[in-house]
């Protein structure tokens, strides 16, 4: 798949049960319906996006926006679509609105044993900047924080 052909574009409710179908899957402890209901309808910080092929949902990615900062949620993209771009054009598409908003930085936790997903950051210029100690459940294990900064 070429990436360019995948479309990023705003979460509607209708994508709920693909995004579920994704999370069980790329997590050990993944989220719940309700945790992503709350999401989706009663937090006013949250905002999401989906990346599709076709109508088919092959990742998504969910974020708070908190005074002049972004935190990543979560992002997942569907095994058989990894590494084509998708994760990248959604973290491409969450800083496009961060610039339009003048989001200074965006943050996020990482398991410290995902190497994959630490040079994956890496790569878009995030870096470490502190641990949460037994952040993860499921196992427990330390999060790294890592950041990204806005240019000025």
């Amino acid at each position: 798949m070429n990436v360019v052909s995948c479309q990023i574009m705003k979460m509607e409710i209708t994508d709920l049960d693909d995004v579920m179908a994704i999370e069980q899957i790329a997590f050990s402890a993944p989220w719940t319906k309700e945790m992503f209901y709350s999401e989706f309808f009663d937090n006013s910080l949250s905002f999401s996006f989906v990346a599709k092929e076709g109508d088919d949902v092959v990742g998504y990615l969910f974020a708070w926006e908190v005074s002049e900062e972004f935190h990543l949620m979560n992002i997942a993209v569907a095994p058989k679509w990894q590494r084509q771009g998708i994760g990248e054009a959604l973290i491409k598409k969450m800083c496009d609105v961060g610039t339009d908003r003048s989001i200074k930085q965006i943050q996020l936790e990482v398991r410290a044993s995902n190497t994959s997903a630490i040079s994956f950051y890496g790569k878009l210029r995030f870096y470490k900047v502190g641990i949460r100690k037994n952040y993860y459940r499921s196992p427990h294990e330390d999060a790294l924080i890592l950041q990204y900064d806005f240019p000025l």
